[in-house]
């Protein structure tokens, strides 16, 4: 049963416009990260057992039944363009600003947040001691 808000309100979203491709659906209303295969076992098989679409091939066509079901959902939450977009994911990290380190003080740091640098790692039957603190 479709839930407001879902790939499947939006496939009876879409569909209710007039018949539409499974090619040109799937971008529309998959999760990000679903294959191809998964949203049609989870979102369009489950419509078609339902009798909520009919399933011609690649083309999917909303019925009486269907249409019902989208008013009802789109009662509870309207669908708008922007939710029906492509998904996509971003090119590069854009950073926005410049940090400065205004924040960072080392001198500020809390006694005995550094005590740990004055223990050795012990590589084999060896101890090593960090750069400044071979006198442990």
């Amino acid at each position: 049963m479709p839930k407001p808000g879902t790939c499947a309100h939006r496939v009876l979203w879409l569909t209710s416009r007039g018949a539409a491709s499974m090619v040109d659906l799937y971008p529309q209303t998959h999760s990000i990260g679903q294959s191809r295969n998964l949203w049609e076992a989870k979102v369009v098989k489950p419509l078609v057992d339902e009798e909520f679409i009919e399933r011609n091939g690649d083309v999917l066509r909303i019925t009486q039944k269907g249409f019902a079901k989208f008013c009802e959902l789109d009662l509870k939450q309207p669908i708008n363009e922007v939710m029906v977009t492509v998904a996509t994911k971003p090119d590069k990290f854009v950073p926005v600003g410049n940090y400065e380190g205004v924040g960072f003080n080392p001198d500020n740091i809390r006694p005995g947040a550094t005590d740990f640098l004055r223990c050795p790692s012990r590589v084999g039957n060896q101890f090593i001691y960090r750069k400044g603190y071979e006198n442990g």
